[in-house]
């Protein structure tokens, strides 16, 4: 389970524990912060959605984030 402040990961590894392990999320452009995410079950990835419109996947071990582009591009 993944949740996020826009600049900060945050995974509970058990929701009956609710332990959290917080991240900081890097690779974004400068001045934005993720407005949402889910993770997509078919690729298995992390993806968020910038604040600027643009698309990232998020590396949840790292909080690395990777623009891959906007979001009005078909």
């Amino acid at each position: 389970l993944y949740t996020t402040d826009g600049t900060t990961l945050s995974s509970f590894s058990s929701l009956e524990r609710l332990t959290a392990t917080n991240t900081a999320i890097t690779g974004l452009n400068a001045g934005t912060s993720i407005v949402a995410m889910d993770m997509n079950p078919n690729q298995g990835a992390l993806v968020a959605l910038g604040s600027d419109g643009q698309v990232y996947t998020v590396d949840p071990s790292t909080g690395a984030a990777t623009n891959l582009g906007n979001r009005d591009t078909a």
